[in-house]
């Protein structure tokens, strides 16, 4: 309940606790099963113990929907993709588990990663701006490449992985149009390239 509730910085309390929960089903030995939930131990506790939700201020333009679609969400998320594209990942990881999720509860989540898109934060990576390269025709292989330079191109941080397999997972989604696919690819490149 607490992961719905919060508005952690980094959607942390979303994106990983799927994780843990696509990743207990790999599982096979008693060992690994220990690991595994030492590991989700630190996770909770790190993520919730008491009740450490940072809040931020909201732009004052901000308007709270009644309801989201996720292609406004989309948009509003590759404004800001967060920092290393955290709103994207948390955005995919709420995504691809839609099915699993009662409506409500997956509701919340995109509400709650709306209001992501629209804080203001301090730290200018975390708001920074992309700028807008790629045109809107992309060629066939241009995910594949942007991904590639991302990921065997940066060696000095792990959110490359995480980042270009949301991409990915975003771009291939029937809700993502040209330009959108122009923005993910442009996300891809200025990780790639900073």
């Amino acid at each position: 309940m607490q992961c719905v509730e919060g508005k952690q910085y980094l959607s942390h309390n979303v994106s990983i606790l799927f994780a843990f929960e696509d990743t207990w089903s790999l599982l096979h030995t008693q060992s690994q099963k220990l690991r595994f939930i030492e590991r989700f131990c630190e996770f909770v506790t790190a993520t919730f113990y008491g009740n450490n939700n940072l809040f931020y201020t909201i732009q004052s333009d901000f308007v709270p929907p009644s309801k989201l679609n996720e292609e406004t969400l989309l948009i509003n998320c590759l404004s800001p993709p967060g920092f290393w594209g955290h709103i994207l990942i948390a955005l995919a990881s709420i995504l691809k588990h839609k099915s699993q999720l009662p409506l409500a509860t997956f509701n919340i989540l995109l509400l709650n990663l709306h209001e992501k898109c629209f804080w203001v934060f301090e730290d200018e990576s975390a708001r920074l701006v992309i700028r807008s390269m790629t045109e809107p025709k992309i060629l066939p292989n241009t995910l594949a490449l942007s991904c590639r330079n991302l990921l065997l191109g940066r060696k000095n941080n792990l959110h490359q992985i995480t980042l270009a397999e949301s991409i990915v997972y975003l771009f291939r989604e029937d809700l993502v149009k040209d330009l959108e696919k122009a923005r993910l690819i442009d996300v891809l490149v200025h990780y790639a390239d900073s």
